[in-house]
């Protein structure tokens, strides 16, 4: 403890201060004898999952025995920092040493923190006895606490949902200081209840507390729960770098130093209510909110057994995620053939479950006799706002279906010969004659030798000029078949190491060190396809969330690659550290998932 004290109090960065501080003090000034300490709680309430914070303070004196962490019974008491603090009044010199511990609690109720005995230059000194209540908060019931430094606000604006309902949430980061937030990384969240979206563009501002200025960074998702009961979601955990500001840094102009910090949030409650079973529609398929259907489809005169494309488009608010394609609904099932439907949904389109997205489905059908009209589509839904199931159904679409000839010839065809025609009058087909060949022209045939060329006077192939012609070309053939080969077999030692285990890494360090968008996303396309090399079965052994996570990441990938709307000042861009992080951390777990 006397080391740690050492180093906060006197770091080696303020030695030169403190010595021309003790070099300007007079000599007739004395340290004050008044030696205390003192316990207290910054808030003696701390929500179940949330940290509160303890302070004990000790004027002009060194705590020989305050440890790590406090014993007390039903809480979590463990040191994070401390602050130094000198004043000189009237002579005398006055020292404060501030020492921080983190407090939290595992399960509801009213706990004590008890009197610590610490020893103080030679005397023992007893704090006070202090009392914190642990309690569950209330959904929705997030308070803001201006007097930390920094700290981590989780909200959603609902605190009970349907089971798929779809609903926005928001992590708020908060850092005392104007511009003190330099970067934000991926936050960490996880329930095996609730699937939480990835957190989307990060945006930054600053709002007053309470009389101070704070740094904001608000970073927007999305949740759904997959069963119904209550959840108790968070605390997340995000590496936020902040700038340290201290007396010359504060100045503008001068060096700013940042710092990396872990932050924890508050615990958030849901309650989650099953769909109800009375009035679902058959058509059903787990689609929660809010939507419109439109359709169209081409061709529209064609021939029986000729595919139709039907294109459905669904836009409102709601669950994406869960949305399947349009119900068909012909009156005879037997006269089409219907293949499974595609699902499309663009990544910038999707919805949180208020604001509106959008996604297509293309789906093949194909008429096995003539019809008039395609059939209507049904898409059932669930709308929480109504708390009732919904239905919206495509308009019948005229079309003209032929029988196709080709078919009739081939029933002909498949008539046997000298036999009756299927569902004919009697009618009997006689087998055609052996065709026999006939030679009406006569024909010359030749007995002497031809000659094709005339005499040739010199042989040019004795000329030196003719092989130097054949040489020079023979060289340079060869010289490409080898380069060739020398590539082909050089790749296919690469796609061994990969396949050994090495290639993975490879592409994820070539990801790390990226410093272009466009290097990045092939980097991280390349990881993807060397770890499907490397385990064929990963995505089947992969959880529904990290599958999902791995997807949309390839189809940003494969946007950002392959997309004619991506300028190429975007591609040039440098790689945003906050995306890079998440897509390393999740290509660095799917080797741990497959194993």
């Amino acid at each position: 403890m006397r080391t740690l004290f050492k180093k906060r109090l006197f770091p080696r960065r303020l030695r030169p201060i403190w010595l021309v501080a003790l070099a300007v003090v007079p000599a007739g000034i004395a340290p004050a004898q008044q030696v205390a300490v003192e316990a207290a709680l910054m808030n003696n309430r701390i929500a179940l999952g949330e940290k509160g914070t303890l302070v004990i303070r000790v004027s002009n004196g060194r705590p020989e025995n305050l440890g790590d962490s406090i014993p007390a019974d039903g809480l979590s008491i463990a040191y994070i920092g401390s602050q130094n603090n000198v004043e000189i009044n009237n002579g005398a010199m006055n020292t404060e040493q501030t020492f921080f511990f983190q407090v939290s609690g595992e399960n509801e109720g009213e706990f004590t923190i008890p009197a610590l005995n610490l020893a103080v230059n030679g005397q023992t000194l007893q704090t006070r006895e202090l009392t914190v209540t642990i309690y569950k908060r209330a959904p929705g019931d997030v308070t803001i606490d201006a007097s930390k430094p920094y700290f981590v606000k989780l909200d959603v604006p609902e605190e009970e949902i349907y089971a798929g309902q779809m609903i926005p949430l928001e992590l708020t980061v908060f850092v005392r200081g104007q511009r003190a937030i330099n970067e934000v990384g991926p936050p960490t969240l996880d329930h095996e209840a609730i699937v939480v979206k990835r957190f989307r563009s990060i945006t930054f501002d600053a709002q007053e507390l309470d009389g101070y200025v704070f740094s904001i960074a608000k970073l927007p998702a999305s949740i759904f729960a997959l069963k119904e009961g209550e959840h108790t979601l968070g605390p997340a955990e995000v590496d936020v770098r902040m700038i340290e500001m201290g007396a010359f840094r504060a100045i503008p102009g001068f060096h700013q130093s940042s710092r990396v910090r872990k932050l924890e949030s508050n615990a958030i409650t849901v309650r989650v209510k099953p769909l109800p079973e009375a009035g679902k529609p058959p058509t059903f398929r787990g689609a929660v909110g809010a939507f419109e259907l439109t359709a169209k489809a081409t061709p529209l005169d064609l021939k029986t057994g000729d595919p139709i494309t039907v294109e459905f488009t669904v836009s409102g608010a709601g669950n994406f995620e869960l949305l399947e394609a349009p119900v068909f609904l012909p009156a005879d099932a037997s006269q089409w053939r219907t293949y499974e439907a595609q699902k499309i949904v663009d990544p910038a389109e999707v919805s949180d479950g208020v604001s509106e997205g959008k996604a297509s489905f293309s789906q093949i059908i194909m008429p096995q006799s003539e019809a008039t009209e395609i059939p209507p589509f049904e898409l059932a839904f669930f709308n929480p706002k109504t708390g009732a199931y919904e239905t919206r159904h495509t308009d019948p679409v005229p079309i003209r279906v032929m029988k196709d000839p080709a078919a009739a010839t081939a029933a002909f065809a498949a008539i046997p010969s000298g036999g009756e025609a299927p569902g004919g009058n009697g009618a009997v087909f006689s087998a055609a004659g052996k065709p026999v060949a006939k030679f009406d022209d006569i024909l010359l045939v030749r007995n002497d030798e031809p000659n094709w060329r005339g005499p040739v006077a010199v042989a040019f192939t004795s000329r030196p000029g003719f092989w130097v012609a054949q040489i020079l070309p023979s060289i340079a053939l060869f010289t490409l078949i080898g380069y060739g080969m020398a590539r082909r077999i050089s790749g296919r030692d690469r796609g061994a190491r990969r396949r050994r285990g090495g290639g993975l890494k490879e592409a994820m360090e070539e990801a790390e060190e990226a410093e272009t968008q466009s290097d990045f996303y092939h980097s991280v396309q390349a990881a993807i396809d060397t770890w499907g090399l490397e385990h064929p079965d990963g995505r089947r052994r992969l959880d529904a969330e990290r599958l999902q996570a791995l997807q949309d990441l390839e189809a940003r990938c494969q946007s950002f690659l392959y997309g004619a709307s991506i300028p190429d000042a975007e591609r040039r861009r440098r790689v945003d550290s906050a995306e890079q992080n998440q897509a390393l951390k999740l290509l660095s777990s799917l080797g741990k998932a497959v194993r």
